[in-house]
């Protein structure tokens, strides 16, 4: 067994990691059109991987997204306002690009960038990672041009540790362990 992948936990009730205004929950079939238009933003996702996915790249996604929370019992949330229930985006813990580690990604719609929605969903996954999965460490990569998502691993006490490589793009990484 590998140690830095702990055995599926099951799923963790997403009601108990609500933060103050969002709900998050494990991704469903039904996300599939609010994915599409998130995954379709460029100004979302000018910084997300390669770039804009067509809505066959955001099924594959959707299902890798799903088979992920099967088989490790924890992955990426879509994320929900408490007052609206619509959909804003996306945060969770993972292991998406053949690391070692956990890696924390977020990705939040347009509508409800800079109201401090991806530091406050951000932190709470860092909390459910370290407090109920045990996790030893998270990792974030972000492209070195994204300040934004930089300042939000750093309010969230993550750590730059270096550039790197991710899925063939230039990128820093930010940590953080469970003893911070």
């Amino acid at each position: 067994m590998d140690l830095a992948r702990p055995a599926n936990l099951g799923a963790v009730a997403a009601t108990h990691l609500e933060t103050e205004r969002l709900l998050p929950r494990p991704f469903c079939e039904g996300d599939f059109e609010d994915l599409c238009a998130l995954f379709a933003d460029p100004d979302v996702m000018q910084f997300v991987g390669h770039g804009v996915r067509d809505c066959q790249v955001t099924r594959r996604s959707l299902r890798r997204m799903m088979r992920h929370w099967q088989r490790h019992g924890f992955g990426l949330w879509a994320l929900s306002p408490k007052a609206s229930g619509q959909f804003v985006g996306r945060c969770g813990v993972g292991y998406l690009h053949e690391l070692k580690d956990a890696e924390l990604a977020y990705a939040l719609a347009r509508p409800f960038c800079g109201q401090g929605l991806a530091t406050e969903t951000v932190r709470r996954t860092l909390q459910h990672a370290f407090e109920d999965l045990r996790l030893p460490r998270v990792i974030g990569v972000a492209r070195p041009e994204n300040v934004a998502s930089q300042k939000v691993m750093v309010k969230a006490g993550m750590t730059f540790r270096r550039r790197c490589r991710c899925d063939s793009i230039e990128a820093v990484m930010y940590s953080i362990g469970r003893s911070a």
